[in-house]
């Protein structure tokens, strides 16, 4: 299989959004708490909001975008042949 290089730019932006995940889930993780905690502390809806959004992202994609695994590990395997 061949990719143009539009294609391969996505691909590599896929790896590094893969690779930069764990980090990334933290970062949403922490401060979407702390926004939702002082969201009830000041009974302020929009920052429980954002916060809850945030977190419900990060706990949702844990493992990752699960479509984006599949279709970096068919590359992989397509490579390798």
């Amino acid at each position: 299989m061949t990719l143009d290089e539009r294609e391969r730019k996505l691909v590599e932006q896929l790896r590094s959004e893969t690779r930069h995940w764990p980090h990334t889930r933290w970062c949403l993780l922490i401060p979407g708490g702390y926004a939702v905690y002082l969201g009830i502390l000041s009974q302020e809806v929009v920052l429980w909001i954002l916060g809850g959004g945030a977190m419900c992202y990060a706990i949702q994609y844990w493992r990752g975008r699960p479509t984006a695994t599949l279709l970096l590990r068919l590359l992989e395997q397509e490579e390798a042949q």
